[in-house]
């Protein structure tokens, strides 16, 4: 007998509205909100992804981790720091609106790992 294993699924949330809203665009909080709650109505396991930025480091590890913990993600959370590695302008530009110093992402990813663990 065939069985078809399960779906599952991560989708690119990076935090509260503020912080999501300002890497992903205005309005495109709901929307991923609402394709989490549709996906698991229909069964399918779902993972985020939250990309770190300057913008996330304005929250505390704490604020971060409470709010993906009201999500209801059954697929886990996976988190990556922004770098940019090109050297155009508009590269240029992303890097300096988005990208995090390491002493930066050191300090949060280390809070977060405590926060979680603890």
């Amino acid at each position: 007998m065939f069985k078809l294993g399960s779906v599952e699924v991560s989708i690119s949330l990076d935090g509260p509205k503020e912080i999501h809203g300002f890497q992903r665009g205005v309005g495109t909080f709901d929307k991923v909100i609402s394709s989490i709650e549709m996906l698991h109505g229909n069964n399918i396991n779902v993972g985020a992804l939250a990309v770190l930025t300057k913008k996330t480091m304005e929250i505390s590890p704490l604020h971060f981790f409470e709010f993906f913990k009201t999500i209801s993600l059954n697929n886990g959370l996976d988190v990556n720091p922004y770098f940019e590695i090109g050297s155009s302008e508009i590269e240029k530009t992303a890097m300096e609106k988005h990208e995090a110093s390491a002493v930066e992402l050191a300090h949060f990813l280390n809070e977060l790992f405590d926060v979680w663990l603890y």
